[in-house]
């Protein structure tokens, strides 16, 4: 007979009880994928949307490369003269990126800019002004007469048709870029610049259009 203690097949020990199985459901990977990506992609075409409107057509897309021309004074004396002149893109009229100013090639005309804000009086007056000289004149070879238009309150592009103005127009944005790099406080503005952007005159207020153009054609 052995002498080995019999096992208490009934020991004290006890048995694990029945394990509780949550019911709460698990969303699966695939969906939380999807939701994560829908919202990535919603997000994207909000910024998207944020880069290229702004107001008016591409205001906010507006480049400046240079240095800022200084602020204009009432002494008589112009600092911006004999300066480069900031060089800028932005959208225009078709919807397509321009430089303006870049200067120094074969074809790049001397230019006299016209800034202008469809808030103010006298800009209209500058505008509808230039449209008339033009309808009366013929500008020489090499030079252009171009519209910036500042503070866009609504769409500009209605405006200046109002006006007549179908030459070439730019448009600042909404952080004042091109007021700011051109020094300027107070539209009308006009700024001639010759083939290499340099600025060759820079004035406020009513002109005779005809003397800046023949400004801009004697340094071509």
């Amino acid at each position: 007979m052995s002498n080995r203690p019999k096992r208490n097949s009934r020991s004290g020990r006890s048995r694990p009880g029945p394990q509780t199985v949550s019911t709460v459901p698990r969303r699966s990977f695939g969906r939380v994928a999807a939701i994560a990506a829908t919202a990535v992609v919603a997000i994207l075409i909000v910024v998207v949307a944020l880069i290229v409107s702004g107001g008016d057509s591409g205001a906010d897309t507006v480049r400046v490369n240079g240095v800022s021309l200084p602020a204009m004074t009432d002494n008589g004396v112009d600092p911006a003269v004999g300066l480069k002149a900031p060089v800028f893109s932005t959208l225009g009229v078709d919807g397509e990126l321009h430089t303006v100013g870049s200067g120094g090639g074969p074809g790049d005309p001397a230019k006299v800019l016209l800034f202008v804000s469809d808030s103010c009086t006298g800009c209209a007056d500058a505008l509808g002004s230039t449209v008339a000289w033009l309808a009366a004149n013929e500008l020489p070879a090499l030079v252009t007469i171009e519209v910036v238009v500042l503070d866009a309150s609504n769409d500009a592009d209605p405006w200046l048709t109002t006006l007549g103005w179908t030459g070439a127009r730019w448009i600042d944005s909404n952080q004042h870029s091109l007021a700011k790099a051109f020094g300027i406080d107070a539209p009308p503005v006009w700024v001639v610049h010759d083939r290499q952007n340099h600025v060759v005159e820079r004035v406020a207020g009513a002109v005779d259009i005809g003397s800046l153009v023949d400004v801009a054609a004697g340094t071509v």
